[in-house]
């Protein structure tokens, strides 16, 4: 196989990868333009290829999503890779959350060509998360709760056993202090009449 065909051949292999993957993908020119999507971003996104073509990237995002698209954008130009997420709409309004991995393009003489980028749709994954971590929260409050019921319980009973303890140090102080005293009026009465000056 001549050179020129293995490079066909090789063109044709990264093509079929590239339209059936499961992630969008999408390749921006020096200008950070859009150049390339593959069908997988067109279906998550629902603009046309010709809607995305020569756009820039950060034109289908709003507020602090586009100037967090800027800023990955020129770390780009800087030569510099990064995976980063942010939420999203497609042209119909529905709310997406993207995993972004972008990696810049050089030229033969080194310098920036573009930039490259798989893009997944998270959002099932991103409002999993949420739940969980609301659900984690209504957790915490509930294990709040229930270690303050604990907390009550153990203090009403550490009160009781308190009670108890000093109702029976009261019961048998007091009547050790009964019995004694019984006993003392028994023998005065036994005394009253032979010796009344013992029994004061």
């Amino acid at each position: 196989m001549k050179r020129g065909d293995e490079v066909r051949e090789l063109e044709r292999k990264c093509r079929i990868l590239v339209e059936n993957m499961g992630q969008g993908v999408c390749l921006l020119n020096r200008n950070m333009e859009i150049d390339f999507v593959n069908d997988r971003l067109l279906e998550m996104s629902g603009y046309t290829r010709d809607e995305l073509s020569g756009k820039k990237a950060h034109t289908f995002l709003e507020g602090m999503n586009r100037k967090l698209s800027r800023v990955e954008l020129k770390n780009r130009l800087r030569g510099k890779s990064s995976t980063y997420a942010l939420p999203a709409k497609t042209k119909g309004g529905k709310d997406l959350f993207l995993s972004i991995s972008g990696v810049p393009l050089f030229d033969r003489e080194r310098k920036f060509n573009g930039s490259f980028a798989i893009i997944s749709d998270i959002t099932e994954r991103k409002r999993l998360q949420d739940r969980l971590e609301e659900r984690a929260i209504e957790l915490e409050k509930e294990v709040e709760k229930r270690t303050g019921q604990l907390v009550e319980l153990y203090r009403g009973v550490a009160v009781t056993e308190e009670r108890n303890r000093l109702a029976q140090e009261i019961h048998d102080g007091l009547a050790q202090t009964l019995a004694t005293s019984l006993l003392k009026i028994e023998l005065c009465e036994r005394l009253v009449d032979d010796n009344p000056e013992k029994v004061k």
